[in-house]
């Protein structure tokens, strides 16, 4: 048995109030029960999907569903597919059995959970420390068929574990209720998106929507493959880890690692972004209407890297528009992250238009190693001036620039380094690589602006100084500071 263990901890303070869910009635399933069928024990389990009795003469808001995994490992067929929703703080509860002989491993196999229209559900895998609701071999549908799906919102998953999928977990693309899915590993995605939280396109609110502490892999041929998140407005996407494996997907989409539309009042923060095969973080406005304006997108305390051997990977984090110009850039906050062996548009910002307002934007406290700098278009509608890029190390490396470029034209910061950072260890392109500064490194070391504004800590959860100067990069080189992680995800593989 092989674990694949996460230990993070959160770049915001957590307020979704589902977890305070209360809880009804016990309902059971197990199809290889021999009682009665009524759905009340285990004796007496509903024995099919089909036969679960929903709303008020069954399952209902603050009741929970228990789904058997035997004693050592349960497969169904059959979708589930739910008939009733629960209601704001008393949500109804969908869970893999928790009783001896009824808590192992719960299968799907080419079945998914169907939630419809319904809000307000909560959908765990978690036993114990591990994590035993499967969903294997999606195959059959479109490529946006999914394990996980519905319209509605106001849930959260978590602890699932999906292989081989066409699509992973999918809500909206008109969600207006806020909704959670966290501690989920998502492997082989080869259709539409891995994680998709697409609803509203303009809100002035942190954290509605929210993904955490979840692994999701893609499989990408590099010029297609599936977006691994999909958001709108109000989301933060933290703790989580990106990746492709090399393959030919069932998409012709171009495979970002993050694509926002409508992006106001968003997070990108503590995640590893592991060999882009497209982008990382992709904002554009492609379905974003005639509203293109961006507003309060913080990209903070990621890591970038490159774990192909000789190949390094694609792009960094990019705001364009793909269908036209944008019209408003605020508030953009692009900090403390350590990006390495990147061969296009590590930073950049492009196909702007011709008149974009930019204010109260910030690029510092970066580290890009072996990549292609920082390049932000010219644009009649901003100047150099409007833009504060300052505090960045950008080392050229073995095969990379220190290209800073803002406005079209050279730019030069105030602070900052052309010098490569010493890191814990790091050759190019190297799956090893350990990005944490290095005790000897002076060139990153207190060397960047203190933003305890934005966030009080590290990738790491490392607290950070409130007064004194920080360590530029997403690691923060201060180990008398390190906390206990707050959420800790074991999956079994």
């Amino acid at each position: 048995m092989r674990r694949l263990v996460f230990a993070v901890s959160f770049c915001f303070v957590w307020l979704i109030s589902q977890a305070g869910s209360a809880y009804g009635a016990s309902w059971y399933v197990d199809n290889a029960a021999a009682g009665a069928g009524t759905g009340r024990s285990w004796t007496d389990a509903w024995t099919s999907f089909a036969n679960v009795r929903w709303g008020s003469a069954g399952v209902t808001a603050g009741d929970t569903l228990y789904i058997s995994g035997g004693s050592s490992g349960k497969t169904y067929t059959q979708s589930l597919n739910v008939g009733a929703g629960g209601q704001a703080g008393n949500l109804l509860n969908i869970r893999v059995g928790q009783d001896a002989g009824h808590n192992g491993n719960v299968v799907f196999s080419n079945a998914s959970i169907n939630c419809s229209d319904y809000q307000y559900l909560h959908i765990s895998g978690q036993y114990q420390s591990s994590t035993n609701l499967y969903f294997n071999g999606i195959t059959s549908g479109t490529e946006y068929t999914t394990a996980i799906g519905g319209s509605g919102g106001g849930h959260l998953v978590e602890y699932v574990i999906v292989n081989n999928t066409m699509s992973g977990i999918a809500f909206g693309n008109s969600l207006t209720v806020a909704t959670t899915i966290r501690n989920c590993a998502i492997y082989g995605v080869y259709g539409k998106r891995g994680i998709s939280l697409r609803g509203e396109t303009s809100l002035s609110q942190w954290d509605k929507y929210v993904i955490q502490n979840c692994y999701v892999q893609g499989i990408s041929s590099g010029a297609a493959g599936p977006d691994l998140i999909h958001i709108n407005a109000g989301a933060t996407v933290a703790s989580n880890y990106f990746t492709y494996l090399a393959g030919t997907p069932k998409t012709d989409e171009h495979p970002d690692m993050i694509q926002a539309m409508g992006p106001k009042y968003v997070k990108v923060c503590n995640n590893i972004f592991d060999s882009p095969t497209d982008s990382c973080v992709d904002v554009d406005f492609w379905f974003g209407g005639s509203d293109r304006t961006l507003l309060n997108f913080y990209v903070y305390n990621n890591v970038v890297k490159s774990t192909k051997g000789s190949s390094k990977g694609w792009q960094g984090f990019r705001i364009y528009n793909s269908s036209g110009g944008i019209d408003r850039i605020q508030g953009l906050k692009i900090f403390n992250n350590t990006m390495t062996d990147l061969d296009n548009r590590t930073i950049g910002v492009f196909y702007t238009g011709g008149a974009t307002v930019v204010s109260d934007c910030e690029i510092k406290n970066n580290i890009l190693a072996n990549t292609t700098g920082i390049s932000i278009e010219a644009s009649t509608g901003y100047t150099a001036a409007d833009w504060n890029v300052d505090y960045n190390v950008i080392a050229a490396g073995a095969s990379g620039s220190s290209s800073l470029v803002v406005d079209g034209a050279p730019y030069a910061q105030a602070h900052g380094s052309r010098t490569m950072p010493a890191f814990a260890s790091y050759t190019p392109n190297a799956p090893g690589n350990d990005l944490r500064l290095s005790q000897s490194d002076v060139v990153a070391r207190s060397a960047g602006a203190n933003l305890s504004g934005y966030t009080q800590t590290d990738i790491l959860g490392t607290v950070r100084s409130p007064s004194a100067a920080w360590d530029i990069g997403a690691y923060s080189s201060s180990p008398s500071a390190l906390h206990p992680p707050t959420q800790l995800m074991i999956v079994n593989q």
